[in-house]
């Protein structure tokens, strides 16, 4: 995320026109990148409204339980995209899940959006992270591959997603009806 983010802001400044729609879906799987930073400046940059209208957006997958996103923040100081770790739990914008702890995620940094046509999507797989170091879920957890195979393709939804009180953050949860996929088999992709 750190080299593909300004890849794109050097993609959209080199372009004749600045709106132009070079690149549309940007996916950011468990980026470890400053909150603060992206929300303040480079959203922003990558999310202007007219961006937003020829359908630039940015899907953001986040887990409370990925490690790696943890020992980066302990040596950073600062909450990292990818996780949503509340730096002051205190926060108004923390949502609270029941009895987990409150989570924060990545506002909208003040971007117009339409619920039709949002430009950041932020999608919590805490609930469905599998692997020792949490970080690689769009490879290791079947709904999270399922919901990252839809993205891909283009979609804005997915089967599995359930809405949290932030109108941009989503939450994958398991499927009732198969409560241990098979996520090897579902993860995998043909060659």
């Amino acid at each position: 995320a750190r080299l593909v983010l300004p890849a794109i802001e050097h993609v959209d400044e080199s372009s004749k026109d600045a709106d132009a729609r070079n690149i549309s879906n940007i996916i950011l799987q468990a980026p470890d990148v400053d909150r603060e930073d992206f929300e303040r400046g480079v959203a922003s940059q990558l999310l202007t409204e007219a961006k937003i209208m020829r359908d630039r957006r940015i899907h953001i997958y986040v887990s409370s339980r990925d490690r790696a996103l943890a020992l980066s923040r302990g040596v950073h100081g600062y909450p990292r995209l990818g996780s949503p770790f509340c730096f002051n739990p205190n926060d108004p914008a923390a949502v609270r899940l029941g009895d987990k702890p409150p989570r924060c995620y990545p506002g909208t940094g003040g971007i117009v959006t339409r619920p039709d046509r949002a430009g950041i999507y932020v999608i919590d797989t805490s609930d469905v992270t599998r692997g020792a170091s949490g970080h690689s879920n769009f490879l290791r957890s079947a709904v999270v591959c399922d919901d990252f195979i839809a993205v891909v393709g283009g979609a804005r939804s997915a089967a599995r997603r359930e809405p949290t009180p932030l109108r941009h953050v989503f939450r994958l949860t398991p499927d009732p009806a198969d409560p241990k996929p098979d996520d090897n088999a579902r993860c995998r992709i043909a060659n």
